[in-house]
């Protein structure tokens, strides 16, 4: 990462660390600035109008990745999503990518770390990992705040090395990139975003992206 990348994620922790202290402040005062811990977050339904679709961004596209996403939530197995995978990934647009992935972060294998280790990336969900990975490649561009926050937070739950994946480092630009972008236009009013960035910060591996 470039010093000026380096300084623009300090800069970016920062905002997003003081839109978390704001809804701390607030406390119980209804709304979104409540103080409960940040957990899993929940699937992207909407694909109304938004710059947060793919290419196939007409009325008939829109309809297809709506059910394409009613039929990621559905998974209950890596099988169930292999199976969407195989016969819809040429299809996800920006937000069937996201739901994707917290899919998987869901339905990942357990694996108990050796003592002192960091947990590592079940075998199981490596193909899936490298199929996903150049999905948000090609749509990370089209990404809000949400779904790129939803994304480094299932990337941290698998224990996913970008640096090791095909193009990681790339993507890993992109990412920075995205994020400063979608930062400027606001995307860190909204607290829970702040909340699940400042969690991706906290707790992912993802060397190619922090360090």
């Amino acid at each position: 990462m470039s010093e000026y990348g380096r300084a623009k994620a300090v800069q970016l922790r920062r905002e997003s660390v003081g839109v978390c202290s704001s809804a701390q402040r607030r406390g119980s005062g209804g709304g979104h600035g409540t103080t409960t811990p940040v957990t899993r977050p929940s699937a992207i339904r909407n694909h109304g109008s938004g710059g947060s679709r793919g290419s196939g961004s007409g009325s008939g596209g829109a309809f297809l990745n709506k059910a394409i996403n009613q039929e990621l939530q559905q998974c209950r197995s890596l099988d169930d999503l292999d199976a969407v995978l195989s016969s819809h990934a040429s299809d996800f647009d920006s937000i069937n990518v996201c739901t994707a992935w917290l899919q998987l972060a869901k339905l990942k294998p357990w694996v108990t770390p050796q003592h002192g280790q960091y947990a590592t990336m079940p075998p199981e969900v490596a193909p899936f990992v490298r199929l996903l990975v150049g999905k948000t490649l090609a749509n990370v561009h089209r990404m809000g705040m949400r779904e790129v926050t939803n994304i480094l937070w299932s990337m941290g739950k698998l224990s996913v090395q970008l640096e090791s994946q095909p193009n990681g480092h790339y993507l890993a630009e992109l990412i920075e990139q995205r994020l400063l972008e979608v930062a400027g236009e606001g995307g860190l009013a909204d607290a829970r975003h702040a909340e699940q960035l400042w969690y991706s910060f906290a707790t992912s591996k993802l060397t190619g992206l922090y360090r």
